[in-house]
């Protein structure tokens, strides 16, 4: 993949003309990758292996039993679980590890976000039916075709139906289920749940927090075989995770991470 060669001639002759804007749009790190895990990128989709760089306009993708850990240049933590996809929109460097803009679209799948050092106002996150704005925040959230589900572990999230213009802050141990009409709370235990922890629990290291300058050098420390099942995700996330257990693979050599250019 972007380790390769071939594929960094393709890079460097697709972007001769413009070096500087091709050398922002290097964005973060795949720090963990478990099993089926790729990326589109240029109308090419190849494989991600651990300690790869994932980049602007890159659609991240992951397969059933399929999950991966993205660590942004201002230390955002974004876990991916299985059947997901989500694309890493738009980042704007306002320093060399912060950014003025950060916008993902999550399309589908579960996810855990946690945000960095960048002020939280630089936080866009779209579902197919919700845009969030996160403030301080460690949230899952489970995009659905028709529906968006929150939960926040810790900060808050304004939670917004992209059609209705109806919104709702949604608070540390609460949940909300917003679609293209409307945006509610619901009760963590209700039939609308949704949290991460089952995957959490089943692959710690995926939902540890892995700090940028460190992304580059971190093993997945645990070698043994865990599962992902659909009771991982909560009712809500139900035959999204299959259930077999699978092995980590012994991690590959990782480059040396990258820092962006100033703008």
């Amino acid at each position: 993949r972007r380790s390769l060669a071939g594929w960094h001639f393709f890079v460097a002759a697709a972007f001769a003309a413009t070096p500087p804007a091709w050398a922002q749009e290097k964005i973060g790190i795949a720090v963990i990758v478990r099993n089926d895990v790729s990326g589109m990128l240029l109308s090419r989709t190849v494989p991600i292996s651990p300690g790869e760089d994932v980049f602007g306009k890159e659609i991240v993708k992951t397969g059933p039993e399929s999950s991966a850990k993205l660590v942004f240049a201002d230390s955002t933590n974004l876990a991916v679980g299985p059947n997901a996809s989500v694309t890493l929109d738009k980042f704007v460097f306002s320093g060399p590890t912060d950014y003025k803009k950060a916008a993902v679209t999550l399309v589908r799948g579960a996810f855990r976000f946690t945000t960095g050092t960048s002020d939280k106002r630089a936080y866009e996150i779209k579902t197919g039916v919700a845009t969030l704005s996160v403030r301080g925040t460690v949230g899952d959230i489970l995009a659905r075709e028709r529906e968006t589900i929150v939960t926040v572990v810790s900060g808050k999230i304004l939670a917004c139906s992209i059609m209705s213009y109806r919104c709702t802050v949604v608070l540390a141990g609460e949940t909300a289920r917003i679609t293209l009409n409307s945006a509610t709370k619901k009760t963590v235990d209700g039939p609308n749940a949704f949290s991460f922890e089952g995957i959490c629990a089943a692959d710690p290291s995926v939902c540890e927090v892995t700090p940028y300058q460190f992304a580059a050098i971190e093993v997945a420390p645990d070698l043994t075989s865990y599962a992902v099942g659909a009771a991982a995700l909560g009712a809500a996330g139900a035959g999204i995770a299959a259930g077999t257990a699978h092995s980590t693979s012994t991690a590959p050599f990782i480059p040396p991470f990258f820092r962006p250019a100033s703008p």
